[in-house]
């Protein structure tokens, strides 16, 4: 058999001895799983004392700043995550904290996100370093598959058996979604690389804005980057990071001649996968212009919770700018499914129409995938993303921690609130400098206590050096800030080059390589008594000049998440699951949650109907304690008085907070029906916070073999009803 990157596989499959017992012993794991996987997977035992060997150095002998989650997610046990705490249930180290309240929590967290090892108290480093910790949420049995061939074995064995399953690339989920006791984990960092060789040109002759079906998914992406006015796509693994994908779009702009954007994330070691099926927030590469994350998808490959590798995506569509949109309308979804899924060789892959009863409603499933997050409906293996043309990028404003400044730390720090109430105008309010939106646009950043714009095109950027120098003379004034006019109008400087550039490792080991935004931390990135909150562009247009009274108290560029614009609302295929919360906000904030919930959540959102909460929430950073208000009472957060288990009762679930009460419910009907036993039921996914899920274990086992094995014996007959009907019409 063929397999692409054999080299890189097969070194990086090397076999690794653990003295850590097997898990789940009454199972036939020879015969029934490592005898089905390619040459190039590895199945192997794991346990505490792996994770403690391969990441615990990360944290104990670095500092924040010089930790990277690069040097995590190659370790061979494959049970790294980016938050040390995060391999503890909920984030939580403390041993059973079920009936421990959250003021508890506080306290056990507080002053935690920029430690040091050596500032933990003796009681935390020994939770930490106990193999007996009844919250550790670290699984026993590790698969590294090569290609979809061994994600299908896994999944096929896991339903014949009843066993859980959770999947992971780069282990970044704030929630601690990629980990989980007691299940087989499968980890796709070392799963086929599509990215470096995976860009397709689109000419003219793909275009498919005509609204014929697609009949064959092959020309699918080309025909709908086509219809959005895209000149390319790229093809992206299931293992790769966004690190991996901009030096792949990096080389063939180097190539080529500059040809290529592609829409992502800040950080280098965050997934493609779990970013953008959660919403992906682009503010440095784009989005404000282009749209979030999860409107670049073309086309979706995965395997499914009953076995079945499928790809799927839009094969119809209607012009939809009347409605102001600039994308068409989705308006079906097609998907095939592969006839040969055990053939590891892509190129002797055979895909067919499903069969009536195959019971896949792709449309669902585009819905439920695209902005339902990721880890919860089956494995990604590969995504196709949209390319848009390439504009010169540049970054402009007083960069800090990205590179070290010219600028003098007094002249800094006196420049602070002016040039931030110049990037807020820039952003929020344009025209308040007499700037479009679509200038607006083409700038933005994350909330990365950086006080700068990442800017696209030679125009926009033209525009914001010459209104800084402007609104600059025209307001600023010495006497106040002490620094002279001369000294604030130099300043803010500019930086070309991508933001893939800008944030490579210039020597070391991971040199050349995109780093990470933030550095893995001890406690979850996020926590406390805060909430991340989508403010609505309505509010921001009412409010924006008592916003500008408050400036002085924000810190610097961090606490604004500056990627929302008007292609955030009009780049929606309208199929998606993704908030309207996420389409209408202007920024996202953190904020404290006792005053959101009690002075400004009913004046942001309609709250009057108490049968149907509103989403309000960031999908991409929420974390474990950011809980609804009480479920008696919108106006009260939820109270920190209150156990795990009380707070799971009475207050609004997180994921209600998300996606608002009917859009969950839809996708929790999608759950059922594409995974009734709840195979794949990671922390804070879309069902998760459910009570009753699914058939009983019992039924579950030997029953996913039956299915998948009946749907593609019937595809099959078909393949070979199709062929003699061929035959005898010779």
């Amino acid at each position: 058999m063929l397999f692409r990157n054999m080299a890189f596989l097969i070194t990086a499959a090397a076999v690794r001895s653990s003295t850590e017992p097997s898990w789940r012993t009454d199972l036939d794991w020879a015969s029934g799983l490592e005898d089905r996987l390619s040459p190039s997977a590895s199945l192997i035992d794991v346990g505490f004392s792996d994770f403690a060997t391969d990441c615990h150095p990360e944290f104990v002998d670095n500092a924040y700043p010089d930790r990277t989650n690069h040097g995590l997610i190659d370790k061979p046990s494959g049970l790294c995550v980016s938050q040390l705490f995060c391999a503890y249930e909920k984030c939580w180290p403390r041993p059973d904290p079920s009936n421990v309240t959250q003021a508890q929590r506080l306290l056990d967290e507080e002053y935690l996100f920029l430690a040091s090892y050596e500032d933990l108290s003796p009681e935390v480093r020994g939770w930490l370093s106990d193999p007996s910790n009844p919250s550790l949420n670290l699984p026993s049995k590790l698969l590294f598959p090569a290609v979809s061939s061994d994600v299908v074995a896994a999944i096929e064995f896991a339903g014949e058996n009843g066993l859980e399953v959770s999947v992971k690339n780069s282990g970044h989920s704030f929630m601690g979604a990629s980990t989980k006791k007691d299940t087989l984990h499968i980890n796709m960092n070392r799963f086929e690389q599509y990215a470096p060789s995976g860009i397709v040109d689109c000419g003219d002759a793909d275009a498919g804005s005509d609204g014929a079906r697609i009949v064959d998914l092959a020309e699918q992406p080309c025909r709908l980057a086509a219809a959005r006015n895209k000149p390319a796509y790229i093809r992206v693994g299931g293992g790769e990071n966004w690190d991996k994908v901009y030096r792949a779009v990096d080389a063939a702009n180097a190539e080529q001649g500059n040809k290529y954007h592609v829409v992502g994330g800040a950080a280098g070691t965050v997934s493609p996968m779990g970013w953008t099926f959660q919403g992906g927030l682009a503010g440095t590469q784009g989005g404000r212009k282009y749209g979030f994350g999860v409107d670049q998808v073309l086309q979706v490959e995965m395997v499914l919770p009953n076995g079945q590798h499928v790809k799927f995506g839009p094969v119809e569509w209607e012009d939809a700018s009347s409605d102001g949109f600039i994308v068409p309308k989705t308006t079906s979804v097609g998907g095939m499914y592969r006839l040969n899924p055990e053939e590891p060789d892509e190129s002797l892959w055979e895909w067919a129409d499903c069969p009536e009863g195959a019971g896949i409603d792709f449309d669902d499933l585009w819905y439920a995938v695209n902005g339902g997050g990721g880890g919860t409906w089956g494995v990604v293996t590969s995504i196709y993303l949209q390319l848009h043309p390439y504009l010169r990028p540049r970054l402009f404003g007083i960069p800090g921690i990205v590179v070290v400044s010219a600028c003098a730390p007094e002249v800094i720090d006196a420049m602070g609130v002016f040039f931030e109430s110049f990037r807020l105008r820039w952003v929020l309010a344009p025209d308040t400098l007499n700037v479009s939106q679509a200038e607006s646009d083409a700038c933005g950043m994350a909330d990365a206590g950086l006080s700068i714009l990442m800017c696209y095109g030679d125009g926009a950027y033209g525009t914001l050096v010459e209104r800084w120098e402007s609104y600059t003379n025209g307001y600023y004034d010495p006497a106040v800030y002490g620094v002279s006019l001369d000294d604030a109008l130099a300043c803010p400087e500019t930086i070309e080059g991508t933001w893939s550039d800008i944030m490579k490792y210039p020597e070391g080991p991971y040199k050349g390589q995109v780093a990470d935004v933030p550095y893995p931390s001890i406690r979850s990135v996020v926590g406390g008594s805060t909430l991340n909150v989508l403010y609505p562009k309505s509010w921001a247009a009412e409010n924006f000049e008592t916003l500008m009274s408050i400036v002085e108290f924000i810190s610097v560029g961090g606490s604004y998440y500056l990627a929302f614009g008007s292609g955030t609302a009009s780049a929606s295929d309208q199929a998606n699951s993704l908030s309207d919360a996420h389409r209408q906000a202007a920024f996202k904030a953190l904020v404290p949650a006792d005053n959101f919930y009690g002075s400004e959540f009913a004046s942001l959102f309609n709250t009057t109907d108490a049968d149907s909460f509103p989403s309000f929430k960031g999908a991409n950073h929420v974390g474990n304690t950011f809980m609804g208000p009480m479920r008696d009472d919108w106006t009260r957060a939820c109270p920190s008085d209150l156990t795990q288990e009380e707070r799971a009762s009475e207050c609004v679930s997180i994921q209600e907070t998300l996606w608002g009460t009917e859009t969950l419910a839809r996708l929790e009907r999608i759950k059922e029906a594409i995974d009734p036993n709840y195979m794949f039921d990671c922390e804070g996914c879309a069902g998760n916070n459910k009570s009753s899920k699914g058939c009983p274990n019992e039924w579950r086992r030997g029953g996913q073999r039956s299915v998948a094995h009946n749907i593609r014996a019937a595809m099959l007959a078909m393949s070979a009803g199709a062929l003699l009907v061929n035959i005898l019409d010779r």
